[in-house]
């Protein structure tokens, strides 16, 4: 693999070429991924103008990179600006009239449907929540149901256990733990335009027993939620399992492409026993501690037996149902978590044996989920975008069979590759991209959201805005605000995790 600069990457070769078959004039394709229309719901457009979203265009991918996409999502109406007026104070009048006639007829609705009973909590959600009443500061999200439920994120005080291995988790102050990053995550159902949320997320600090590494990652459903909502829950299980049961010397992209593909199959079988064909995009980073040699710190997997592995074997592709299989996931992870707390390495034994400990990101994408690094003040791009205006995914899809239009899977879904949507499995596959990058002192910040932050901002401009914001909790909500600002028609999710420059041997 050749390296440039600290930043390798290993990608799926694709051939070039040009492909484009259109289907029958007649065939309209949804306007979102998700669900029917993907203009606001706020917004009545006029059938004239209907009429002129619906004409299919005639471009192919070869007037398109891989860096000149187009949006996904229509993007909201909004009259022209009097001669006399801004557009910004055009823009600024219109969200107001938008926002009041939404309100008005939210009001409407309540008088009409009465009180609203107390959400249902589900068990699936909740069942790694350390604790239960804890607040959620700064969180942002829709009602309750039916969204998508990410595990609820936690705060430990001063004095309280930090157990490594529970998702969204932050550990107390203080803790060595949370010396090597610090996360942040906002979320919004972006009401206006969305009826349900379908996002969900997860980050671990101390991933794998050891200190200072981390799993980090973002699932933006479509065509439903459950896709994305056990991605959230279970795939760094997976990743985990395949850590164990690997030679040291793996190549983490190996695994992470290997694991793309296991939770992809599983997917697909537990949504042809329930009959819930949704799907989602992905974006995970695995932050590792090596040495030079660019072997692991730690011993991951060394004292877990092999009876409580085998309970989280993801090769085992049984028919349980999606509670069932979480039940038994946690059940296992309860053993590995104890197992991996008293493996954790002795730092000045491993600098003495091993000499000096370096950083490095694993990430691993399909779809338009996108991972951004901030090096110096530069964001570096660490995903692909695999989108039907890419001309060799276009090239792929066609060599299978299928077709593309109006850069949409046959005519349906905007993303060429996924995980879940078992029915378009043979065009929209798991394979994901992958990239390997060294840390240095010069890296600042990781971004890591969905597509509804970067259909309507792009990797500098994200980059600019929260580059003196200290906080990651505060950077990823100013991230979310611009996106609604700027009209965003999806679901959001933003994390955003500060990188400290730390010696890890001072922990």
């Amino acid at each position: 693999m050749n390296e440039i600069p600290t930043f390798k990457v290993d990608c799926e070769s694709r051939p070039s070429g040009s492909p484009w078959c259109p289907p029958p004039d007649d065939t309209t394709p949804p306007d979102d991924r998700s669900e029917p229309g993907g203009a606001c719901l706020a917004v009545d457009q006029s059938e004239e103008e209907k009429k002129t979203e619906r004409q299919p265009t005639e471009t192919g991918p070869a007037s398109m990179t891989s860096t000149d996409i187009e949006s996904q999502h229509p993007q909201e109406l909004i009259p022209s600006a009097d001669n006399g007026e801004t557009q910004e104070e055009h823009r600024e009048e219109h969200k107001k009239e938008h926002d009041e006639e939404h309100q008005q007829e939210h009001q409407d609705d309540s008088e009409q449907r009465g009180p609203t009973p107390p959400p249902v909590q589900s068990p699936v959600a909740t069942s790694h929540s350390v604790h239960e009443e804890t607040a959620r500061p700064n969180m942002r999200r829709g009602p309750t149901s039916p969204d998508a439920k990410s595990v609820q994120v936690t705060q430990l005080r001063a004095g309280e256990k930090f157990v490594s291995g529970t998702p969204n988790q932050h550990p107390p102050v203080g803790s060595s733990a949370g010396k090597a990053f610090k996360v942040g995550v906002s979320e919004d159902r972006n009401r206006k335009c969305r009826r349900t949320m379908e996002d969900s997320h997860s980050f671990l600090y101390s991933y794998g027993g050891v200190d200072g590494q981390g799993y980090f990652a973002v699932f933006d459903g479509h065509a439903g939620k459950h896709a994305a909502e056990w991605c959230g829950q279970w795939f760094h299980e997976y990743l985990l399992h395949e850590l164990i049961h690997t030679p040291r010397t793996t190549p983490v992209p190996d695994l992470l492409n290997s694991t793309f593909h296991i939770v992809d199959t599983k997917l697909s079988q537990v949504a042809a026993k329930v009959g819930a064909h949704s799907g989602c995009t992905a974006v995970t980073a695995f932050l590792r501690l090596e040495y030079q040699s660019g072997e692991p710190v730690g011993l991951v997997g060394a004292g877990i037996s092999d009876n409580v592995v085998s309970r989280v074997d993801p090769h085992d592709m049984d028919d349980q149902p999606w509670k069932q299989e979480a039940i038994a996931l946690s059940e296992a992870r309860d053993s590995t978590q104890k197992a991996a707390e008293q493996r954790k390495p002795s730092w000045d034994e491993s600098q003495q044996s091993k000499g000096e400990v370096r950083r490095t990101l694993y990430t691993a994408n399909v779809g338009d989920a996108r991972a951004v690094l901030c090096r110096g003040t530069k964001a570096v791009r660490l995903t692909y975008d695999h989108k039907g205006s890419d001309q060799q995914e276009a090239q792929r899809i066609t060599d299978a069979g299928g077709y593309v239009m109006n850069n949409r899977v046959n005519g349906v879904l905007a993303v060429t590759r996924s995980l879940g949507d078992s029915s378009m499995k043979e065009f929209v596959v798991g394979s994901p991209y992958t990239t390997e990058t060294t840390l240095g002192v010069e890296d600042r910040f990781l971004i890591i959201a969905c597509d509804g932050l970067w259909d309507v901002c792009e990797d500098q401009d994200a980059v600019n805005l929260i580059l003196n914001v200290k906080d990651p909790q505060e950077a990823s909500r100013i991230l979310l605000d611009h996106a609604l600002s700027q009209f965003s028609t999806d679901n959001l999710s933003v994390m955003v995790i500060s990188l400290k420059p730390v010696s890890f041997f001072d922990v």
